[in-house]
């Protein structure tokens, strides 16, 4: 019934994914899928040096100014980055007004003028970002929390946090237990206090990011916590009664947690598979990353080489090919319905969502996300040609302006981003590299979209692409971001401690803007499990699809 987890290696994925690997789709991949067999293979790759090769620095008007010269190398990296962030993200004083970023950015420069600790430093970048509320602009820490780490794991499930581990066979009897506070403190407080610490968009992701936060004492330390080591946490026991538990921290602690699994929806390490469940007549697809083989193709010499056989091995292929094959095995089995979970998809090339949706009964003329991109100095730096071709159709559309640095609805001169137009064009466009010809097999069965607090950037498009123009069914809890979103990140690397930064440099609004200000996307059947279907390797959300799915068959019939 329970296994022992060893050290942090089961927290580290998920860590990352706040600290280092919300990176772009192809670093996505890479590090997904790729990159961790190959390291295998040749021991000198990893997806931290691939990320500092995708990074610039140029030379910002700030680094000329006697300010600059005059503060310390920390200072100035501080204030070439929040520079930057000023001219270049899209929205830098949407969640929070320009006199709080200047006040916040000189209280910080102040703070780091007799500061010589890089983890410090490294800190206060993050609680700068932070502010901004915007998960895809994040620094990539270098810090992970420290050696020491408490024997214990958490889990929060909707507005609940819950005990998912202990250190001792004598202790198991507390898992499943709600936590009510940390040195009593309530977990709220803790919450709030904990939230500097990360970059995030709304609730859903901040919780799912702090749950691993609190193992580290020196989160609990920097939060006003803790004074000492000890980590007293005040439960509510499945018995109903209460009862403290302390723990001290150690280093690579023995944790033990419920090891059951669902035998169908069980997460792989593999960006996409299906099963067909012969006797509910439907087909279970699981998309982990949105990205195929063509991902290898910006890898360089000799990691392209090494990656393909290590795709091959994996099963991983063209993405439309895929689909293909399920499609046809699922018309010689007689699959009714689809379920495609999209639950742990952290997102990758929009593209693949609008060939999934080719292969689906879905109207030609849906309503498409529009974007609006700021036009900065760094923009300009990371893609020339795509800059060039703005500046151009600008020009041509309002008498030979120059194309502004501020944020602009693209859809205003550029007909072909506007929320009007064909959507499947990237499809049906012959020249396309994801091209699907139009003679492919269409699935015209009943379909569910999986979703939850896993599902976040290019899924969450797809997502409320579905939502917005109410094409199937979506089922599970909210996403772990917002629906119109920050996105498409340019990495910066800067000047003197060579630390990587990723802001976003647009704006990405939903179809129904009407519900533009929506924090997440709310599926249209909410289910959240209970820790006990975590501990028992129950699915209700999975559960729930199948019994809807058999009425609708059978009143069909």
């Amino acid at each position: 019934m329970f296994k022992r987890l060893q050290g942090t290696s089961d927290f580290v994925k998920e860590i990352d994914m706040q600290f280092n690997i919300r990176i772009s789709a192809f670093v996505r991949f890479v590090a997904a899928a790729i990159v961790s067999a190959v390291v295998g293979f040749t021991g000198c790759i990893s997806s931290r040096s691939l990320i500092e090769d995708l990074a610039k620095t140029p030379h910002h008007r700030v680094q000329d100014s006697k300010r600059y010269a005059s503060i310390n190398s920390f200072q100035q990296d501080f204030l070439y980055l929040t520079e930057t962030i000023r001219e270049t993200h899209p929205e830098p004083f949407a969640a929070w007004s320009k006199e709080e970023f200047d006040r916040e950015q000189q209280r910080m420069l102040e703070f780091l003028a007799a500061e010589t600790s890089k983890v410090v430093f490294e800190n206060s970048l993050q609680l700068f970002l932070s502010y901004l509320r915007d998960g895809h602009t994040s620094v990539q820490s270098s810090w992970r929390g420290g050696p020491r780490e408490y024997p214990t794991s958490f889990l929060w499930n909707n507005d609940t946090l819950t005990l998912a581990s202990v250190g001792r066979e004598e202790d198991t009897t507390l898992i499943g237990s709600h936590v009510l506070s940390f040195n009593s403190i309530p977990v709220d407080e803790v919450f709030t206090r904990f939230t500097r610490f990360i970059t995030y968009e709304n609730v859903y992701e901040a919780r799912k990011t702090l749950q691993y936060y609190f193992i580290f004492p020196t989160f609990h330390r920097d939060a006003g916590i803790i004074n000492s080591d000890t980590l007293e946490l005040k439960l509510l026991v499945p018995d109903g009664t209460t009862r403290a538990h302390r723990m001290l921290p150690l280093q690579q602690p023995k944790r033990i947690a419920p090891s059951k699994s669902h035998p169908i929806t069980e997460k792989v390490n593999r960006p996409f598979r299906y099963t067909i469940l012969k006797k509910e007549k439907a087909c279970y697809l699981q998309w982990n990353t949105m990205m195929d083989l063509r991902m290898t193709r910006l890898l360089s010499f000799p990691t392209n080489l090494l990656a393909y056989p290590v795709a091959w091995y994996m099963g991983i292929g063209y993405f439309e090919n895929f689909l293909e094959d399920m499609i046809d095995e699922m018309k010689e089995e007689g699959v009714s319905t689809l379920i495609v979970d999209i639950r742990g998809n952290g997102g990758g090339g929009s593209i693949y969502g609008e060939q999934l949706l080719y292969f689906l009964d879905v109207p030609v003329g849906i309503r498409n996300f529009s974007m609006a991109i700021r036009f900065s100095p760094l923009y300009r730096e990371f893609f020339p040609e795509v800059y060039r071709n703005y500046a151009f159709r600008y020009s041509q559309k309002y008498n030979q302006e120059k194309l502004p640095d501020s944020l602009i609805l693209t859809s205003d001169f550029v007909q072909e981003d506007s929320m009007e137009a064909k959507y499947f064009r990237n499809v049906t466009d012959p020249k396309s590299d994801y091209y699907v010809k139009p003679d492919r097999a269409i699935f015209k069965g009943n379909v569910y979209f999986l979703v939850g607090d896993r599902t976040y950037s290019s899924a969450i498009i797809l997502s409320s692409l579905v939502k917005d123009n109410k094409l199937f069914t979506i089922v599970g809890q909210p996403t772990r971001g917002r629906p119109s979103h920050y996105g498409e990140t340019l990495v910066l690397k800067l000047p003197n401690s060579g630390i990587i930064c990723r802001i976003s440099c647009k704006k990405f609004f939903r179809p129904d803007l009407g519900k533009d200000s929506e924090d997440t996307l709310y599926p249209d059947v909410e289910i959240w499990p209970t820790f006990d279907d975590y501990r028992y390797g129950r699915d209700p959300v999975f559960d729930w699809v199948l019994k809807d799915a058999k009425k609708k068959t059978t009143s069909l019939k």
